[in-house]
């Protein structure tokens, strides 16, 4: 009886010892079906708000923002829904909630316009504007507050004129906090897109596909850099640095990104090209630069994940996805920098997927 006894003390610590570690290898990786991340920011609050879509069984795409948890785990879930497609590019945080911007469709057709939607911390709607319905096509790609009062937006617009759908210009446009329409700018012609926008030195910073952008709180341009025209490159992506400087990077003719740090003049202190590499996210980390994104395969996209030293060199570079995940795409959206030399890595996957855990700094998936 004595032996019978400690035989099932035995089995009883034996699983709680495994469910502990399933609790564990829980915490470290989260999967949510039917949700296309975009972007993601870490709040105030020590969580995340992520921005992009998700599929609907009628219509198509609906514009898609949601909370997270330190943990990863969802708090609220907001989605705008629409007759036609819509989608989520950026959000930012404000004192009473968030804002994001992005594009709905405003009929069956390949029209879209650029889309605003103002919600509260509780991801409860505030309110929702569509701007210039007068042309066939407009989309926000990114937001963030003005210096004075309200928000600034970048995005691309395409007027009647031009015969290709591409054949877009970069768009700025200022909104105040009610989503009025203040003030709208207008740069280039031809296939470009105003892609991020920082606050930097009280102006504002934008990468317009072949060039950088300098203009005021009321949009007035103070300097345009079309370096990008010159290497035959896209610009796509701004990250500010904490020492007053900030990467620019994108994407070259041959499918290679590109990173390149500049410093409070805006003035260029070096440049890497990385080849058969798609950076699509980098953090911050020492004097390192974490990145995600993906590599392409013959098939389909692999996660990847690497490590860029203070002078843009690539320290180490790792793709995830084997030849059996023909039918899983795998791509890192967003990485951030949490503690403890650790990232969080936020994955499209298999499409429509949502993957989030955390990484350390060889890249290895450890607990958060």
């Amino acid at each position: 009886m004595k032996l019978k006894f400690i035989f099932l003390l035995l089995v009883f610590a034996i699983s709680l010892i495994s469910c502990d570690k399933d609790d564990e290898t829980t915490i470290s990786e989260k999967t949510y079906n039917n949700i296309v991340c975009h972007k993601v920011i870490q709040n105030s609050v020590n969580s995340f708000i992520l921005i992009g879509s998700s599929y609907n069984n009628e219509y198509g795409k609906d514009l898609y923002i949601a909370k997270f948890d330190e943990n990863y785990d969802k708090i609220w879930g907001f989605k705008h829904q629409k007759l036609y497609n819509q989608f989520g590019k950026s959000v930012f945080e404000t004192d009473d909630g968030f804002i994001a911007v992005g594009a709905n469709a405003n009929n069956n057709s390949d029209s879209l316009n650029l889309f605003v939607v103002k919600i509260n911390s509780s991801g409860e709607l505030q309110w929702a504007k569509s701007y210039f319905e007068a042309y066939p096509y407009s989309q926000g790609n990114d937001i963030v507050s003005a210096y004075d009062e309200g928000f600034i937006i970048s995005g691309n617009i395409k007027d009647f004129e031009s015969s290709s759908f591409d054949n877009s210009s970069t768009l700025i446009m200022k909104i105040n906090v009610s989503g009025d329409s203040l003030n709208s700018r207008i740069y280039f012609g031809g296939k470009e897109n105003g892609h991020s926008i920082l606050k930097f030195n009280d102006n504002f910073i934008i990468s317009s596909s072949i060039a950088i952008l300098v203009v005021t709180n009321d949009l007035n341009l103070i300097t345009l850099n079309a370096m990008f025209l010159e290497i035959e490159a896209v610009m796509t992506k701004l990250y500010i640095l904490n020492n007053n400087e900030y990467l620019a990077y994108g994407y070259t003719k041959s499918n290679s990104s590109f990173l390149m740090k500049f410093d409070h003049n805006n003035d260029l202190l070096w440049s890497q090209e990385y080849e058969d590499l798609s950076i699509l996210s980098v953090a911050e980390h020492k004097s390192d630069f974490f990145a995600t994104g993906k590599v392409k395969d013959e098939y389909f996209n692999k996660l990847l994940i690497a490590d860029i030293d203070e002078t843009g060199s690539l320290k180490f570079s790792d793709s995830h996805g084997t030849s059996s995940d023909i039918n899983y795409d795998r791509i890192g959206k967003q990485v951030i920098y949490l503690n403890n030399n650790t990232f969080a890595i936020w994955e499209n996957y298999n499409l429509n997927k949502l993957k989030v855990y955390t990484v350390n700094e060889s890249g290895e998936k450890v607990n958060n």
